[in-house]
C-alpha cells in the first residue's frame, strides 16, 4: 500500500514566506508612513496594526486550514494501519492456532509411534520365544 505523502508543504512554506514579506512590508510602510507623512504616530500605529492583524488572521485562517488537512490525512493513514494491523493480528492468532494444532497432532502421533514399537518389540520377543520353542521341539523330535 502507497501512502501520499503531504503535498501542501511546498504550499505551506509559500504562504509562510509571503506572510513574512507583508511583515517586512508593513514595518517599511510603517517606517515611510512615520517619517515621510504628516500622520502622527498613532494614526501610523493604528495602520500597522490593522494590516498586521488582518495579515495574522489571514496567515492563522490558512495555516489552521492546513493543519486540518493533515490532520485528517493522518487520521486517515492511521485508520488504515489500524486496520491493517487488526488483520495481521488476526492471520497472526489463526496461525498460532494452527501450528497449536500441528503440535497436538505430532505429539499423538509420537504417542503412537512408541506404542507400536512397544508392540513391535513384544511381538519380535514372542517370535524369538517361538522360534526357541520351535528349535527345541524340533531338536526333541
Amino acid at each position: 500500500m502507497s501512502y501520499t505523502v503531504n503535498q501542501d508543504k511546498k504550499n505551506s512554506a509559500t504562504i509562510e514566506w509571503a506572510a513574512m514579506f507583508i511583515g517586512v512590508f508593513i514595518i517599511v510602510l510603517s517606517t515611510y508612513l512615520i517619517f515621510g507623512t504628516n500622520w502622527n504616530a498613532y494614526m501610523v500605529l493604528n495602520v500597522v496594526l490593522g494590516l498586521g492583524f488582518i495579515v495574522f488572521l489571514t496567515y492563522s485562517f490558512v495555516n489552521s486550514k492546513n493543519l486540518k488537512t493533515d490532520l485528517a490525512l493522518h487520521r486517515r493513514r492511521s485508520q488504515t494501519l489500524h486496520e491493517e494491523l487488526e488483520k495481521s493480528l488476526k492471520k497472526l492468532s489463526e496461525t498460532e492456532l494452527e501450528v497449536k494444532e500441528k503440535a497436538l497432532q505430532i505429539e499423538k502421533m509420537r504417542v503412537e509411534v512408541i506404542g507400536l514399537e512397544e508392540k513391535l518389540a513384544g511381538l519380535e520377543s514372542r517370535i524369538a520365544e517361538l522360534q526357541t520353542e520351535l528349535g527345541t521341539d524340533s531338536i526333541q523330535d
